[in-house]
């Protein structure tokens, strides 16, 4: 089944990227989550991934991340430009792209438990559900004791965030 990096543009202003192995769909679904907030999809790429998606994404979410003025939640960005995110993410997308580009020292994406997650946004459920955007902590004892790529992910992205707000986390995010 093959998997994507999409690209999205909004009247705001934000790119949203991520990956999908039905872009369209979750294109439609990111389109539909803003329109209540009168913000429309400008336009959207996409990108078929030939090599490891999941790293692919990785390093697409560290370019903008370095790019952008601004990061909202893991895969949002203000102050970043869409032509050149779209050309991120056909360097990406692209087997010989993704083996040179490696992402910065961190552990594997997938080892990652939820006590260290925890340990990272704030030291409990409800401060990691507040740094990470949920209603409830009840999301965050729901995640599993060995969390997703994607949750991982997600975390790290956090994390930076804090990190970029807050020096002293930056060895810890690094860890």
């Amino acid at each position: 089944m093959s998997e994507y990096l999409y690209v999205c543009h909004f009247s705001n202003g934000h790119i949203k990227v991520g990956r999908s192995v039905s872009p369209k769909s979750r294109i439609a679904s990111h389109a539909d989550r803003v329109a209540c907030l009168g913000v429309e999809l400008v336009e959207h790429h996409i990108v078929e991934c030939v090599g490891k998606s999941s790293e692919a994404e990785t390093i697409l979410i560290e370019y903008c991340s370095e790019s952008a003025k601004k990061r909202n939640r893991s895969e949002w960005f203000e102050g970043l430009d869409y032509l050149d995110a779209c050309d991120a993410a056909n360097k990406c997308g692209d087997r010989t792209m993704v083996h040179h580009k490696k992402p910065k020292a961190q552990k594997p994406v997938s080892s990652m438990n939820k006590q260290e997650a925890i340990d990272l946004l704030g030291g409990s459920p409800k401060k990691a559900a507040e740094a990470m955007g949920y209603t409830s902590a009840h999301a965050v004892y729901m995640w599993p004791d060995k969390l997703s790529t994607s949750v991982a992910n997600q975390v790290r992205g956090v994390v930076s965030q804090m990190a970029a707000r807050q020096p002293e986390l930056k060895d810890r995010v690094a860890a």
